[in-house]
């Protein structure tokens, strides 16, 4: 992009699309990047989303948890502790506290089914696999989430080619964009 002096300026098409489940914001910005890179006279279209290389999602059934007397408070605890272990103690050695934290082997969980097996202490003192009572499941993670009037935001940006005409392009996205039904909540705002 050309430098030129003045205030910075946006591009001249910006679109927001404002819900709360980035899964949903993501899956619509890939549309609608789509039907933007597919418009004459567009070039350079982007959204804001990074992706990072994922991330494991446990989700607790909590019926099941409370049937063995656990609740998502001990549940996540556990499962944190294996991660990034506890801290037992604080020890002062040559006048500098050294914090000492306990936790698992690194080196025993080479996968995620390895997290699954860990084990729980019910109230009854019985021990059961974290899932008899919890759901893994690999979910796409963004490195940063974008807010806007307090909801998540994914803004789409593109530039036009020199002799293309703006409000042409902006007609043509307003028909083909209102084609793609929206859940509840989720709003797309043109802009630029």
């Amino acid at each position: 992009q050309e430098l030129s002096g003045g205030p910075p300026t946006g591009a001249p098409i910006e679109i927001r699309i404002k819900g709360d489940s980035m899964r949903e914001l993501g899956l619509l910005s890939s549309e609608l990047v789509e039907i933007l890179e597919n418009i004459k006279g567009t070039t350079n279209v982007k959204d804001n989303l990074i992706d990072s290389t994922g991330e494991f999602v446990f989700t607790i059934d909590k019926q099941k948890a409370n049937y063995y007397g656990l609740d998502v408070v001990q549940i996540s605890s556990a499962l944190r502790g294996v991660v990034y272990g506890t801290k037992a103690s604080t020890v002062t050695v040559a006048g500098e506290d050294v914090d000492i934290t306990v936790k698992y082997d690194e080196s025993k969980f080479d996968s995620v089914n390895d997290l699954e097996n860990i084990l729980l202490t019910t109230n009854s003192g019985d021990s059961i696999p974290l899932k008899q009572v919890a759901d893994v499941s690999l979910e796409p993670a963004v490195t940063s989430i974008s807010h806007r009037d307090g909801k998540k935001t994914v803004v789409i940006q593109s530039d036009v080619e020199q002799d293309a005409n703006l409000q042409a392009i902006l007609t043509e996205f307003d028909e083909k964009s209102t084609q793609i039904p929206l859940s509840q909540g989720y709003v797309i705002e043109v802009g630029g």
